[in-house]
């Protein structure tokens, strides 16, 4: 299941939930998240979108959109 990035408000407690929580069989789920949204990125532009499962819109695409995907990376090891 692809996580749907206006969830990344959570990318905290995720890390609180794998490290403090001693969960770490959520690490695998998370990293597949992320990395299934930077292969569908807008290559053009290095820009996610917060629907990570299908190609970025190459368009405008609003900031909150397009910040799930950094926020993840910066909050999982």
């Amino acid at each position: 299941m692809i996580m749907n990035a206006y969830k990344r408000t959570g990318e905290k407690r995720y890390r609180l939930l794998i490290e403090e929580g001693d969960q770490p069989q959520y690490t695998e789920w998370l990293r597949h998240n992320i990395d299934t949204a930077w292969k569908n990125r807008d290559k053009t532009r290095g820009l996610t979108f917060k629907e990570a499962d299908k190609p970025s819109p190459t368009g405008c695409i609003e900031v909150y959109d397009a910040s799930g995907c950094p926020a993840l990376m910066q909050g999982i090891k």
